[in-house]
């Protein structure tokens, strides 16, 4: 089997830990990863005005996706008779993609990703 194979199959057995580790961080993970978490899985956590998107295929490429409020702004309109609420926002969006080593990083790479959305 080659190295490629070999690491392959390491990640396939370790995505459900991974994915235990990103719930007990406070991500949702979503389907089908929680089905069949060892063909990679994709996990999200919804904080006040910052929403992190995380997924991670069976050979440790990665693809984080940081977006944030960084303006709002409130007006009252009405819409069709009735009277609603608009907030108009603006939101910046951050890519980042990699490749993981072993599963083990996926922890530290997704903590770090709370000082970059921090960033305005």
């Amino acid at each position: 089997m080659s190295g490629r194979g070999r690491d392959e199959k390491n990640w396939r057995l370790e995505m459900a830990a991974v994915a235990d580790s990103l719930r007990e961080m406070g991500y949702d993970i979503e389907l089908p990863a929680i089905e069949a978490p060892e063909t990679g899985l994709v996990a999200r956590r919804d904080r006040a005005d910052r929403t992190v998107l995380v997924a991670i295929d069976s050979g440790g490429r990665f693809r984080a996706t940081l977006t944030w409020v960084v303006g709002e702004w409130p007006s009252r309109d009405v819409i069709g008779g009735a009277p609603v609420r608009v907030i108009d926002a603006v939101s910046r969006t951050v890519t980042i993609t990699g490749q993981l080593e072993r599963p083990e990083q996926v922890i530290d790479v997704v903590s770090d990703l709370d000082s970059i959305a921090c960033r305005e």
